[in-house]
């Protein structure tokens, strides 16, 4: 996995043009050059962005991963090179936002939470319960679906025979990802479906 460090913990970051993929940042107390990691020109590499945090009240850091092919909300930030300084373009004018007319970043715990809110741009999602006993199907977009067979005849699930007292759960583990529609026939028994 390559990964393309930007460590603002506690800097503000003053100015954004990188030079030799270094880029200027101060303290309270001295100037400071962040170093973007020297990246290969490979492919099918993971690209992540990790925002470090030193968290004084924790006395410990805090790292940020944003795995750029996770990220479906920001189109810029695409699983290559351009993408990943797309994204440390645009994460160092969010922390660059002028706080009580100080006109530079303040990377506090609130800013980078407000950050991984807008990344994150997550859905509350409603599980739903149902029975049926009639053939049907469960349409795109879900998440998890789980299907159980607790009649006494045989169902069929995307053309397969489910006995009775089976069951079959599918689901997503990434934010994009979504199940196709499911087509089911319950009829002559009856099954349980949940879906997310």
């Amino acid at each position: 996995m390559l990964i393309v460090n930007l460590s603002i913990g506690c800097l503000d970051i003053i100015d954004t043009p990188s030079i030799n993929n270094t880029r200027r940042a101060i303290t309270k107390s001295n100037i400071k050059y962040v170093q973007i990691n020297n990246i290969p020109k490979e492919t099918g590499q993971e690209f992540c962005l990790v925002i470090s945090h030193h968290s004084w009240s924790k006395g410990i850091n805090e790292d940020l991963h944003l795995y750029l092919s996770e990220i479906t909300n920001q189109p810029t930030w695409t699983n290559n090179l351009a993408g990943a300084q797309n994204a440390i373009n645009d994460v160092v004018a969010w922390l660059n936002i002028p706080i009580g007319g100080m006109g530079s970043g303040d990377a506090s715990e609130a800013t980078l939470q407000q950050v991984l809110t807008v990344l994150q741009g997550g859905v509350t999602r409603t599980p739903t319960i149902i029975r049926v006993t009639n053939s049907g199907i469960i349409t795109a977009g879900n998440k998890s679906v789980s299907i159980y067979n607790s009649g006494v005849a045989n169902g069929i699930v995307l053309g397969v025979t489910i006995k009775p007292g089976e069951s079959y759960t599918w689901s997503t583990n990434l934010n994009n990802e979504t199940l196709a529609a499911i087509s089911y026939n319950a009829t002559g028994t009856e099954f349980v479906i949940t879906t997310l």
